[in-house]
């Protein structure tokens, strides 16, 4: 599925690049508990707040054991 095809317009995308304490912080700004994951203009999936508490604020998403 393409991002553009995906209804997050007044959301930011994260990146498996992204840390998760910059996910989290994104979270908290926009008072969300899910995001849209993506890589380039592909939907990887949704990432929740719940799940990224569990894990080591520096790592990047692509590196934890985090599922999307």
């Amino acid at each position: 599925m393409l991002v553009t095809n995906l209804p997050f317009e007044n959301l930011p995308q994260i990146k498996l690049s992204d840390k998760v304490y910059y996910v989290l912080r994104l979270m908290y700004q926009y008072q969300v508990q899910e995001l849209a994951v993506t890589e380039g203009a592909e939907f990887i999936g949704i990432i929740k707040e719940e799940t990224l508490l569990n894990v080591d604020e520096g790592q990047a998403i692509k590196t934890s054991s985090i599922t999307c």
